[in-house]
């Protein structure tokens, strides 16, 4: 009986202790049109590493994916252990404990602890797929958003406990305009039901309902579309995109169906960072003077720049509540940041946070390092000047 690669013994939680997934990946099947070592070359980005997102990444591994990022910020349950999770785990943060996992079958895998509206957008690589699997809406709208303004591909996996149905859809939304998004399917009501981050659809203290059967037949099913998407991106991913794949397993149907544009869509379908660079240095080793080199920028009152995240420009302390002037990165709003001269730590105030900032309101800042005022690794910064506009991935 033919076998796969050789490991080292189990576990205690039944996982391998090693295996080379690149190895196990130079064993699957010859199919048309599918070029498997692509999937060594992708960094797939999970959004959510619950129930669908843990195992669908685990299979993942084993078709050959050698690089991932994970971005959850939510911890296992006791309740967590129907549907996800082992008893050992419970009070873990979820993508810390998928990425051991995953680094266990080879994958160099990088947890984020964040919600997704808070990573740094450069997490998405120029062949990066961004798999989504969360159950609230609002993380559906960030993770659509950061994918689009970065114009990549993405897959969302539903599941619906109710039916017993699993859902996977798929949209290239590479384009200068694309021709839909995750939102033109999203209704107004979805809108007004969005849900905290930290919370589930199930309330604080119940399950989703989800039996881990169904999220594992949801994994395994967008593992083998993602590898198409990845694998074979100009024949078996064009069938996907654009397309909605349903199995409802009470009663037994199964469906392809075309998905359709929303012309009054909240999201702009035109929206996205305009030649967008990688730069080689990292934010202690580059300046708003350079950027504004690269655009022929420099100098001009006129040019102006645009952030991934908020900034700051005035602080208010918490202990002796004086306002500050200042210049601050923020991932997130409600973070302390800086400190007052008083000894208090000093906190946004929302009326001096912009996305936007004219170059003249910056003039202090242009040969200091970006990490001088908490510019992250793989923040985007774009510049529009009278010349050009230019968009900015940090390095690492």
């Amino acid at each position: 009986m033919a076998t796969g690669p050789e490991q080292a013994g189990s576990g205690a939680d039944g996982m391998p202790e090693t295996l080379d997934a690149a190895a196990l990946a130079s064993c699957l099947p010859a199919l048309p049109h599918m070029e498997w070592e692509r999937m060594g070359q992708s960094t797939p980005v999970f959004v959510g590493a619950g129930a669908v997102g843990r195992p669908l990444a685990e299979h993942l591994a084993f078709l050959g994916m050698r690089r991932c990022v994970i971005a959850d910020p939510k911890r296992y349950k006791p309740q967590s252990r129907a549907s996800q999770c082992e008893p050992g785990e419970v009070g873990r943060f979820k993508a810390e404990v998928l990425a051991d996992r995953l680094v266990r079958l080879g994958v160099d895998a990088q947890a984020m602890v964040e919600d997704i509206a808070s990573v740094p957008p450069g997490i998405i690589e120029p062949e990066s797929l961004v798999l989504v699997s969360v159950d609230n809406r609002r993380a559906d709208i960030a993770a659509g958003r950061l994918a689009a303004m970065m114009r990549s591909r993405l897959l969302k996996v539903n599941v619906a406990p109710e039916y017993l149905m699993v859902s996977i859809r798929a949209y290239d939304l590479r384009a200068d305009v694309v021709p839909l998004c995750l939102e033109c399917q999203m209704t107004e009501e979805q809108y007004r039901d969005q849900h905290h981050p930290l919370s589930c659809d199930g309330g604080p203290e119940q399950p989703t309902g989800s039996p881990r059967a169904l999220c594992s037949l949801a994994a395994s099913a967008a593992a083998l579309a993602a590898a198409q998407i990845i694998c074979s991106p100009h024949h078996w991913a064009q069938r996907w995109f654009g397309r909605q794949w349903q199995q409802m397993l009470l009663g037994g149907t199964s469906a392809m169906l075309d998905l359709k544009a929303n012309p009054a869509c909240r999201w702009d379908h035109d929206c996205h960072w305009p030649n967008l660079e990688r730069l080689p240095t990292g934010p202690g080793k580059t300046r708003l003077a350079d950027l504004l080199a690269k655009t022929g920028g420099a100098g001009s009152d006129e040019a102006e720049l645009t952030f991934s995240a908020r900034v700051a420009t005035q602080g208010r302390c918490q202990r002796c509540h004086a306002n500050q002037q200042t210049l601050q990165w923020l991932p997130q709003a409600d973070r302390h940041f800086g400190s007052c001269h008083c000894g208090g730590t000093l906190m946004a105030i929302p009326f001096y946070t912009h996305d936007r900032l004219p170059l003249s309101a910056l003039a202090q800042e242009l040969d200091a390092p970006l990490s001088a005022w908490g510019v992250p690794p793989l923040a985007v910064i774009s510049v529009k000047s009278a010349r050009d506009q230019r968009s900015f991935v940090i390095g690492r």
